[in-house]
């Protein structure tokens, strides 16, 4: 279900992205979509040993999800290297 939504979606993305008047929009949705995710996600309790596992099909925008966990990841480090270079 999740990848038949990506795929009905990404016509959109592209051409959100595709005009430059319109881009702020698609970054809006997009960070939009990972706050959905985030509520989804502290309900879900995605931190505890049995359900802290790899996301199946079954979830809603799970992409999203992973995406939004390795920006966050990415920045982390990108801020301690930072502050060890300091």
């Amino acid at each position: 279900m999740s990848m038949r939504l990506s795929d009905l979606i990404k016509p959109y993305d592209f051409k959100l992205h595709a005009n430059e008047r319109t881009r702020d929009i698609r970054n809006i949705l997009k960070r939009e979509a990972g706050d959905v995710i985030d509520l989804i996600g502290e309900n879900y309790k995605f931190n505890g040993l049995e359900t802290n596992r790899p996301l199946n099909s079954g979830f809603l925008f799970g992409y999203q999800a992973q995406i939004k966990e390795l920006d966050y990841l990415y920045k982390k480090t990108t801020r301690e290297s930072e502050e060890k270079n300091d």
